[in-house]
This record gives C-alpha cells, structure tokens and sequence, in this order.
C-alpha cells in the first residue's frame, strides 16, 4: 500500500471513531469539536444526479462522474448557524487555481442539511492574504439535499460568466446568510486520488473559546488530503 493511501484511510478511520453521538439529532454524529459530521442513518437512500450533459470545462474540482457515487454521502464538514441551538456559528471554503484564464459559468457543491429550515449561501470568492476575500457571486441555495443521501448536487450558474485568471487563488465558500441562521448540514467529502496535505482550506469560526478558541469571527487556513469537500467549478477557457 502506498504511504499516501496509508495515510488517508486511517485519516478516515479517526474520524469515525472520533466522533461523538448528539440526543439532539440522531440521524448523525460529530467530532469532539463539532466540526466534522458523519450520517449514521440514511446512507443507503441514493438519488441518481442526473444533471444534464453539459459541455463547459470543469475548471477545478472532484465530482466522480458515477451517478451512483458522485461524491461520499456519509462524511462531511459542518456548516452550521445557531439559531437551531448549534453551540457556534461555522462555514467552510476550498480554495482553486485555474491552470489558465477561464470563465466561470458554475459552481457545485454536495452540501446537504441535517436541521433547521433555511438554506445557506455558496459563492465564489476572491484570495486575501490565503483565505477567503470578496465575493465574486453569491447564491441561495434554498433547498438542499438531505444530508446523508447522495447524490444531489447544489449548483449556481451565471449565464453571463466570471472571468478568473490563470495561477491565481480563489475560493469555493460556504457560509450561512443573514437570513439562515437556522441551517445546519454538512459539506460532504470526495476521495478522488488520495492526496495528501494537499487541498487549501479555510474555515470560519464564530463563538465562545471552547469551541473558536482565539480565532472567533476570522477565517484560518489550513491543507488536507482526500478526502477533501467536494466540489466542481465549471465554465470555458
């Protein structure tokens, strides 16, 4: 077995013995701090994507093209607000480099939502200083996916395009909006070629110490390997 796989499997396998079981929502577990969810009871409920063919480049991304299994159902990272009684308010962002100047026409992400009511926010955003920066576009998703199911895709388009230019950072951000603080749900992982260490993230943290420690209200930045969320960022070159 390759070093690279090694690694990421039994980065699998700690998070699921890790994670903590919750009264609140049983259809799911988390990590000790919150920020990684894993399905317990509806992995086996699998809705085809059946999005239609399409011609635009995949700019960036890690969407399997199995309908079955275009991404993994069952493990994500927690996009969360507090109005459910979620104990802080988190989003999550991916970061992208075009190999070349490109318009972007959409974006997917396999985000769904294990509570509340309301949907959340996806958007392409601009680098500051290696996290997220402004927003290029933004979108409502308003009615995701169950999480836990596979394999419906949140998807935004813009039938105008938005110009993003070779070598340059950008980031895939998932936040919730002024009006979702009710939202809670998962961006789901993809394993597509075990890397490791090797996707750009970020994540935002708003509470007390226990749970941002210092970082309350500020983006940080980190890297991991498969699986990584997932992801696809389309248009034409």
């Amino acid at each position: 077995m390759k070093k690279g796989i090694a690694i990421s499997c039994l980065a699998l396998l700690a998070c699921a013995t890790m994670l903590l079981a919750s009264p609140k929502h049983s259809n799911v577990t988390f990590s000790p701090d919150y920020k990684r969810v894993i399905a317990t009871g509806s992995s086996t409920h699998i809705i085809p994507n059946v999005e239609p063919p399409s011609d635009k480049k995949v700019i960036s991304g890690n969407l399997s093209s199995y309908p079955n299994g275009t991404y993994f159902c069952c493990f994500g990272y927690t996009i969360a607000g507090t109005g459910e009684g979620f104990p802080f308010e988190v989003w999550e962002a991916i970061a992208f480099t075009p190999a070349s100047n490109a318009t972007v026409t959409g974006i997917k992400a396999a985000i769904g939502t294990f509570g509340g009511t309301a949907g959340f926010q996806l958007g392409l955003y601009t680098d500051d200083g290696g996290v997220p920066g402004t927003a290029l576009k933004s979108f409502h998703i308003s009615n995701p996916p169950t999480y836990g199911t596979c394999c419906v895709v949140d998807s935004g388009r813009d039938g105008n395009g938005i110009p993003v230019t070779g070598g340059t950072q950008y980031w895939l951000v998932a936040k919730v909006g002024p009006n979702d603080n009710d939202f809670e749900g998962g961006w789901n992982m993809n394993v597509t070629d075990q890397r490791v260490g090797e996707y750009t993230v970020a994540s935002y943290c708003l509470g007390s110490s226990t749970y941002c420690g210092s970082n309350s209200g500020k983006w940080t930045a980190g890297t991991n390997g498969d699986p990584g969320n997932a992801y696809a960022v389309v248009g034409t070159e």
